[in-house]
């Protein structure tokens, strides 16, 4: 099999499409702050790789917010929510 010149350029364009599409891809996921496929607790949502908040915070401004989701599940004295109510909900209340 002979490579030509054409066929060349021909994969480097399929390549740069996929290339493109995949960073745009990975740049959709990068406005995420919650994975949807997790379930997160009221410590790990405050934390710094998600809100950034402390707990006070936390309650007297998306606690006591109606539309702030309900725990999907309470154990003892712990809730937890869903990633996807959670990034629902701050999609929301962004605007997007």
């Amino acid at each position: 099999m002979v490579i030509t010149e054409e066929t060349l350029n021909e994969i480097n364009t399929k390549m740069d499409l996929i290339l493109k599409l995949l960073s745009s891809r990975t740049d959709l996921q990068k406005d995420r702050v919650f994975d949807t496929r997790k379930v997160y607790t009221q410590k790990t949502i405050i934390d710094s790789d998600h809100l950034n908040i402390n707990s006070r915070t936390f309650h007297k401004n998306y606690i006591g917010d109606k539309t702030f989701p309900k725990p999907y599940k309470t154990i003892g004295r712990s809730d937890y929510w869903t990633g996807a109510s959670l990034q629902y909900w701050l999609d929301k209340k962004s605007g997007r």
